[in-house]
This record gives structure tokens, C-alpha cells and sequence, in this order.
């Protein structure tokens, strides 16, 4: 499970990951950033999901074939539609039981607009919608989701940031119990600040 919390303003995106590697039992077994930077297109995103499908679209937006955040936006789809679709196949190959079956995921990438004034974020879910692009509103955004009886504030301050994922870390934690056994959030709490003009990552708490 990979934390991807957002917090959007009209002059800046937040995005917020933590930084533990698990294995299907939670066991920690290595810590990496989940935030990728892309400086050329000067934008960033989380993704939360199979790793072949973060690869994929990673690989993807380092080519040549894309120049701007707009363009990202707009091709990304249908990689990430290939990508969930090579990696079903593989699932259905393995006989994997639909109980064991992982989520395929969903990605919230953020990046400055063509005019250069504003920070632009968008979800792309499988679950969802197919991985089209939604863009996000104003406010705060949790993933994994609280539930609806949380009210969202539309800012978040570092202290309210790491407040919300120790939240969310224990309510995954509980439900991995309940399940036993499964994926949690830990390590570290990062988060990368990206206005018109700059992108930088601050590791903002240890779990």
C-alpha cells in the first residue's frame, strides 16, 4: 500500500508518500521515494499499485515522445491502460485467486500549466475509469481514503500532513490484522512541493 496525499492551492501542489517496501505478509523489507520528479516536464507524480505499472509510466514519461505536462496528461492513458493489461494477463497466467488478485492502481501526477501561472493535479484510476484522467479540485485529497465521516480541510500544514498519515497508517494496519496479513505505510513521510517555478522533495517525518 502507498500513501499518495495532495494538498492544492492556486500557487502550489503538495504531494505526500511514504517510503516503505512490503511484502504481502507487511513485512518491511527495504525503504525507497515513491515521488518521482520529472524536471522537463517539470511536474511529479505517486503511484499507487502494481510497481511493473509505475515502471511503465515512469519509462514512458522520460522519453522523447513527450514535452509538456499537457501532453503527459493526454497519452499517459493509454500506456497505463497497456501496461494493466500485459500485467492482467500475466495475473490470469498465474492462476492467482481473485481474493489475492492486487489492485492495479492509480496514479496522481501534478505539473505546471502551459501558461506557467498555476500547478495543475490530476488521478488516473483503473478502478475508477480506465486510468482518464480526473482533474482534482482544490483542497485536500487522501489515498487511501479516510472514509467520508473525515472533513478535509483545503490546506494542509506539515503537522496536519503527518497528523492525516499516521491516521491512515493505522487504520491500514488494523485492516491488514483483520485480513492477516497485507501491505502497510511506514518508513518515511516525504513531500514534494511543486509551484511555477520549482519542484523539490523534504523528508518530513519518520513513521
Amino acid at each position: 500500500m502507498t500513501l499518495a496525499n495532495v494538498c492544492l492551492d492556486d500557487k502550489s501542489c503538495v504531494l505526500f508518500s511514504d517510503t516503505v517496501l512490503c511484502d504481502f505478509t507487511g513485512e518491511e523489507v527495504g525503504r525507497h521515494s515513491k515521488l518521482e520528479v520529472l524536471s522537463h516536464l517539470h511536474c511529479g507524480f505517486i503511484f499507487r499499485g502494481l510497481a511493473g505499472i509505475h515502471y511503465a509510466a515512469y519509462s514512458f514519461l522520460q522519453g522523447g515522445e513527450v514535452r509538456t505536462f499537457e501532453s503527459a496528461i493526454e497519452l499517459l492513458p493509454g500506456v497505463l491502460c497497456e501496461s494493466a493489461r500485459h500485467f492482467s494477463q500475466r495475473i490470469n497466467e498465474l492462476g492467482v485467486a481473485d481474493a489475492d488478485r492486487p489492485e492495479l492502481g492509480e496514479m496522481l501526477i501534478a505539473g505546471r500549466s502551459s501558461d506557467r501561472t498555476r500547478i495543475q493535479a490530476f488521478r488516473l484510476s483503473y478502478n475508477i475509469n480506465d486510468f482518464m484522467p480526473v482533474e482534482l479540485e482544490r483542497g485536500v485529497h487522501l489515498a487511501p481514503s479516510p472514509g467520508a465521516a473525515v472533513p478535509l480541510p483545503k490546506s494542509m500544514t506539515i503537522e496536519q500532513a503527518i497528523r492525516a498519515a499516521c491516521a491512515q497508517r493505522k487504520m491500514m494496519a488494523a485492516q491488514a490484522i483483520e485480513c492477516g496479513g497485507g501491505v502497510g505505510i511506514g518508513g518515511h513521510l516525504q513531500a514534494m512541493e511543486i509551484t511555477p517555478d520549482i519542484i523539490r522533495i523534504k523528508t518530513i517525518h519518520e513513521f
